[in-house]
């Protein structure tokens, strides 16, 4: 009886961290979305409303975009380990 009730108190707490692992990968998803829906909103405004302005507007959002995981992955390690 114990080895089935400890069997299922495992499978029970698998799947709740599970769940909770999937609202997380959610939340971030979610997050994520939001962000390209306000850069996006952003460019088409200056596309509809300052035509000209859009290819310098898009070329600064592209190289945000790619600039931002290699500053983050810096900003990540800064300051540096002084252990050896």
């Amino acid at each position: 009886m114990a080895e089935a009730e400890l069997k299922r108190d495992v499978e029970k707490e698998a799947a709740e961290a599970m769940e909770e692992a999937q609202l997380k990968q959610l939340e971030l998803l979610h997050k994520q979305t939001e962000e390209i829906k306000g850069t996006a909103s952003g460019l088409f405004h200056t596309l509809f409303t300052k035509p000209g302005d859009f290819p310098r507007q898009l070329g600064s959002t592209v190289r945000d975009a790619a600039l931002k995981p290699i500053t983050e992955g810096l900003a990540g390690r800064w300051p540096p380990s002084c252990s050896r």
